[in-house]
């Protein structure tokens, strides 16, 4: 099913501002439909990716951090 933007902004609880910029920056892919740059239409597979990128807690893996490189060459 294809949702509007208004109804991205519902399921989001934001404004549709922010829809329009999470689409224009490409965090969230986008459908034009009809002529004349027509309306944007967002799957909701497409939302569901968005979200998924989103969270944070335990489910998110992080990447260990690495030790600095020892840097031999100076004496301090």
């Amino acid at each position: 099913m294809l949702l509007t933007i208004k109804q991205v902004a519902e399921r989001l609880n934001c404004a549709e501002s922010t829809v329009y910029a999470l689409v224009s920056t490409g965090k969230i892919s986008g459908f034009r439909i009809g002529a004349n740059n027509g309306g944007i239409r967002i799957s909701e597979e497409d939302l569901q990716l968005y979200l998924d990128s989103c969270r944070i807690g335990e489910t998110a893996k992080e990447e260990p951090r690495k030790a600095p490189p020892r840097l031999k060459h100076l004496k301090l």
